[in-house]
């Protein structure tokens, strides 16, 4: 009998619905005919990339023959210095997705159950269901997680509980008091699984404080970072999470060597230390949100306050002819047919001041039509 790759499969992948990207700048040109259009659907830094960050690839190309250090060791020792930690807490991988992954492999088997909020980030559904855990949703407070949910699912098969806070794609926030709150009610003996990819574009008097719990001999917390949006590194792949060292070290244990590049290595260290450019990006996102608030208030939609750099703005049925409208008129966006609670939201990415008159300018055209 021919090999049958279904039939061979791991089980638990056949279960997965892959994961879908938002539409890519390439695709975008070649369906609206146009090579002017602006990209507000992926969280991307409407800025590029951080300049130091730049410059450091460029350098480091001239190593790319050579296999990188595979511990990330400088990363690790950099970002460690910075949150207050030491090395061993840290792990270096290629974006935060890797991280996720690796996570996954090191603490999830079949029979486990994970909690994710309903609607959230979809790889934590994607990495669960690879290790042949059960995903169990916790109902949502509107666009918002409620922790009231989540614990009310915890069980004794729950072994995780994934939660991205500021929340894509819906942008809330659970401020520091609500984690708190979450954090002293759940066992234990679950790992809780902090998403920070958005953490740098909320109030830090308001986001949870995660590095100082995991100073405090926090053992079920990992807190996972990106450089994707704030720094511009999106397609670099640059990512590090953080946590009790015996966590840290199961997860090297499946990570893969060599997967945080010679050229992400050299780029992540360099951003880190650009702060003149986090600055701006922090400060762009600030006037955009205002800029686009506005906008959307004239144009009389329904949107989500955001701690994120994307807003959701309500469109009702018309979403999805409201985003191909948008598109040919040289503006990209995010919608969804699944789940039903985002079928009438579009999520669209903060840009600069003059993506966002373009955008809105667009936008009015399009429903006005």
């Amino acid at each position: 009998m021919p090999f049958d790759p279904y039939r061979r499969a791991n089980p638990s992948v056949l279960d997965i619905a892959p994961y879908v990207p938002g539409k890519s700048l390439e695709e975008a040109i070649e369906e609206s005919g146009r090579d002017d259009v602006i990209k507000l659907a992926s969280n991307e830094n409407p800025l590029g990339a951080s300049p130091a960050a730049v410059e450091a690839i460029s350098a480091a190309l001239g190593g790319a023959h050579r296999y990188v250090e595979s511990s990330a060791r400088r990363v690790r020792g950099r970002f460690a210095a910075i949150l207050g930690l030491t090395p061993d807490h840290l792990i270096a991988g290629n974006g935060s997705d890797a991280l996720l992954l690796a996570a996954a492999m090191a603490f999830l088997d079949r029979e486990d159950e994970v909690i994710v909020p309903e609607i959230t980030f979809s790889m934590y559904e994607i990495v669960a269901r690879t290790m042949g855990a059960r995903v169990v949703r916790a109902a949502m407070d509107g666009m918002a997680i409620d922790i009231d949910a989540i614990l009310s699912n915890v069980s004794a098969a729950t072994k995780a509980v994934f939660l991205c806070n500021p929340n894509n794609p819906t942008g809330t926030l659970i401020d520091r008091r609500r984690f708190a709150e979450l954090w002293d009610a759940l066992p234990d003996d679950v790992l809780l699984i902090h998403d920070e990819a958005y953490a740098d574009f909320a109030d830090p008097a308001l986001r949870p404080d995660t590095a100082a719990l995991v100073r405090g001999g926090a053992a079920n917390l990992l807190a996972v970072r990106t450089f994707s949006k704030s720094h511009g590194l999106a397609g670099v792949r640059f990512g590090f999470a953080y946590g009790d060292p015996r966590a840290i070290e199961l997860m090297h244990r499946v990570r893969p060597p060599f997967d945080l590049s010679i050229v992400a290595q050299a780029a992540g260290l360099a951003a880190a230390g650009d702060e003149e450019f986090r600055r701006l990006t922090l400060q762009v996102n600030r006037d955009g949100k205002e800029q686009l608030a506005a906008g959307f208030d004239a144009l009389g939609l329904t949107f989500t306050p955001t701690h994120t750099n994307f807003i959701m703005v309500r469109a009702g049925d018309r979403a999805p002819a409201v985003a191909d409208a948008l598109l040919r008129r040289g503006v990209v966006v995010r919608c969804w047919t699944r789940p039903a609670a985002l079928a009438s939201w579009l999520r669209i990415t903060i840009g600069t001041a003059a993506d966002n008159r373009l955008l809105l300018a667009a936008l009015a055209d399009a429903l006005a039509g």
